[in-house]
């Protein structure tokens, strides 16, 4: 009887430990699943926006093989205001947003319209020392930010740049306010990149290049 009641004891410590160890190996496994679908998920949203910013150089590059001029391209869409350009044709040819133009649509990947087109960004090293035409993308995570810069084949750690004053949206005419690759070397000559400003909140911005001057 001693004999039956300590083998029976055995079998269930046996059994204890066997579901204790199945218990962390799923877990473990959940775990690893979830950290594949984030970086999946990064790796989508990374090239959301990466495919958007290119699309949209690409309308602007195919107006102005049309013949509209820089000046003339108007980003007025129905979701932003303050994109009126004086200087486009009235019959919209030279809309990127208008389907006389580029057709483009208007696209922000946070649902906080925290991109913009300004023309009041220098990149320091790229053709001539001219502010470029740019889209700027805010408020997007560490994880998307480290995946850009991968994609672009610049290093995971986002650089950071002091680059000084606030731009604007662009409506017809370029200035200056800031400048990219001055301070951090490594974003010179470049046409898209993200970086890390080091604030608390809305820490990291992509940057693409739509037009080069």
């Amino acid at each position: 009887m001693k004999t039956q009641t300590g083998n029976a004891l055995w079998f269930i410590l046996i059994a204890i430990g066997l579901m204790g160890l199945l218990t962390v190996m799923l877990s473990r496994g959940s775990n690893t699943t979830n950290d594949t679908g984030d970086y999946e998920q990064t790796q989508i949203a990374a090239s959301q926006i990466l495919g958007y910013a290119k699309s949209l150089e690409n309308a602007v590059q195919m107006l102005l093989a049309r013949g509209c001029s820089e000046n003339e391209i108007s980003f007025e869409n129905s979701t932003i205001a303050g994109y009126t350009n004086a200087n486009a044709p009235t019959d919209n040819s030279c809309h990127v947003f208008e389907p006389e133009g580029a057709g483009m649509e208007w696209e922000d990947f946070d649902s906080t319209n925290a991109n913009m087109v300004t023309g009041s960004i220098t990149v320091t090293g790229l053709y001539t020392t001219e502010p470029e035409l740019i889209l700027s993308q805010g408020r997007i995570s560490e994880s998307q930010c480290a995946q850009i810069n991968r994609s672009v084949g610049l290093s995971a750690t986002a650089p950071t740049d002091t680059a000084v004053g606030t731009p604007v949206q662009f409506t017809g005419s370029f200035s200056s306010v800031a400048e990219f690759g001055d301070n951090e070397t490594t974003l010179a000559g470049r046409e898209s990149f993200c970086i890390s400003y080091g604030h608390a909140t809305d820490r990291y911005y992509f940057y693409h290049v739509l037009n080069p001057r």
